[in-house]
């Protein structure tokens, strides 16, 4: 299975998750393992999922570990990084010069560590969901491959965490690093580099994929849409340009030959979403939703099976 088949999962937010998880159990029960796909790339919320599968972590797991009569339920991953509104106006501002600078993509020179402590970048901590992070997936690097989609924000430039030579980093912080939404999250430190959210310069990265030399894409992409049935209104002026983006990928891995399967939110699924990707009360409609779609879908071609992990 060298250099066969790999896994694309893409930004999303806390809904995103859910439409992960309800279309990789989909996946699993027709028999396609993603836990042993010869490469998964994750990026923000799917680089959460992508590391709870090479943990060896199924998402029906996953779901009743949350979601079940004894599950834990969803963690807190909104915890305010301020308690008092002088607090409040510094880390805005510092949060507004991380948004601009990462989807600006300039090249800076090292911003003063007094400035950095006076504006810090980030207006809410990952609270009790960083600490799950860290219980369920640890330290070490799966033997398998696993790359993790982040930005550096002094450089711009893309870093794939699990292919590109950094200095070490345990698995539960990169996967911090690659949801670090730019804004929202504080940049997470990694030698020189503060890395921000992966889904700044594209939601899904398929091109990695592509330049690896994989001959089978099976792509996930919760902020795209399905273009047989678009959303309208806000909700597609949300999507314009992961969709952009991803189209621009699909057709890299069509010229390359490389067959491809798109798991898209249709109109239908984008009203379940809504336009704040953070909230959790809708996770489980999503992943319900997602969940039927795939089934559907699924019905229509053969992926063929993937051992058991």
């Amino acid at each position: 299975m060298t250099n066969k088949t790999a896994v694309v999962l893409g930004a999303g937010g806390l809904v995103g998750l859910g439409y992960h998880v309800g279309t990789i159990r989909a996946l699993e029960e027709v028999g396609f393992d993603s836990r042993v796909a010869d490469l998964i790339i994750g990026t923000s919320a799917g680089s959460i999922i992508g590391a709870y599968l090479r943990r060896g972590i199924s998402m029906e797991d996953l779901w009743v570990s949350t979601f079940g009569p004894e599950g834990e339920g969803i963690p807190n991953v909104l915890f305010p990084t301020f308690h008092t509104p002088l607090a409040g106006i510094r880390h805005g501002i510092g949060s507004a010069f991380v948004l601009l600078q990462s989807v600006g993509k300039f090249s800076l020179p090292p911003i003063p560590k007094r400035m950095q402590e006076m504006f810090p970048g980030g207006v809410v901590q990952m609270g009790s969901g960083a600490s799950r992070l860290e219980r369920d997936l640890g330290s070490k690097w799966p033997d398998e491959k696993l790359w993790l989609v982040s930005q550096d924000l002094r450089s711009g430039k893309r870093v794939v965490i699990g292919k590109d030579p950094i200095s070490e980093m345990s698995l539960h912080r990169a996967v911090r690093a690659s949801a670090a939404i730019p804004g929202i999250y504080p940049p997470v430190k990694c030698g020189d580099m503060s890395l921000v959210d992966g889904g700044a310069s594209s939601t899904t990265h398929m091109d990695l994929a592509i330049q690896k030399g994989i001959k089978r894409i099976i792509v996930i992409a919760p902020m795209a849409y399905d273009p047989a049935k678009p959303p309208a209104g806000p909700s597609k002026v949300l999507r314009s340009w992961p969709m952009k983006m991803l189209m621009k990928e699909l057709a890299l891995a069509k010229k390359a030959g490389i067959e491809t399967h798109l798991f898209l939110p249709n109109a239908q699924m984008a009203r379940i979403q809504g336009i704040n990707l953070m909230r959790a009360d809708v996770m489980i409609p999503m992943a319900e939703a997602a969940y039927q779609e795939a089934t559907k879908y699924l019905a229509t071609i053969d992926l063929g099976s993937m051992p058991a992990a």
